[in-house]
């Protein structure tokens, strides 16, 4: 992720974390497998700004088929393999059109908004994103008040115990009372 995901931001807690971010004390990484590298350019008006980029010095571009089945892959040059300093897997660009602007999200994998893929980070990375396309409309910021009862203590035990109940017990009554009920419709 980039700082570009901080100018994105609109709310207190994620303009908190991405500046953390950029200071270099949290790292959000996104599960981007298999991802193409997005390679954008001034065009048309259009101001590129890379969102997401792979790790620093540590990634590369294979060349060719590439075949995970029994060791690591190798960088070979020899093969057309490429090495760059990081590479963008998504890119944001808007423009000025009179007096509108247009924005667009470029992405080397598609998948990667995928509920399966993307645990935590996904809603996070995603409320974003949709927000600064569709120009903050949703969802709607405001100032928030902190509850009182924000803090739930729950011990160990009490998990357990509410486990029980929701799984056990509660399901168990229904089953009962259905069985109750069928029995006495079938009486009369």
């Amino acid at each position: 992720m980039t700082a570009r995901m901080g100018e994105m931001a609109r709310d207190g807690v994620s303009k908190i974390f991405y500046e953390k971010m950029a200071e270099g004390d949290t790292v959000l990484t996104v599960d981007m497998s298999g991802a193409a590298s997005v390679v954008a350019t001034d065009t048309n008006g259009f101001k590129p700004k890379p969102l997401f980029i792979t790790r620093p010095g540590k990634d590369w571009l294979k060349k060719g088929a590439l075949v995970t089945d029994s060791a690591a892959p190798v960088f070979n040059p020899l093969e057309g393999d490429t090495k760059a300093p990081f590479y963008a897997t998504a890119v944001a660009s808007s423009r000025r059109v009179g007096e509108k602007e247009q924005r667009i999200i470029v992405c080397g994998d598609a998948d990667f908004l995928s509920t399966v893929r993307q645990k935590g980070a996904f809603t996070f990375v995603s409320r974003e994103m949709f927000c600064w396309l569709n120009y903050e409309a949703f969802p709607i910021y405001g100032p928030q008040v902190q509850p009182n009862d924000a803090l739930l203590r729950l011990t160990l035990t009490g998990a357990n115990t509410v486990y029980v109940l929701f799984v056990w017990i509660i399901p168990a009554l229904v089953a009962l009372m259905g069985t109750i009920l069928l029995i006495r419709r079938k009486r009369q």
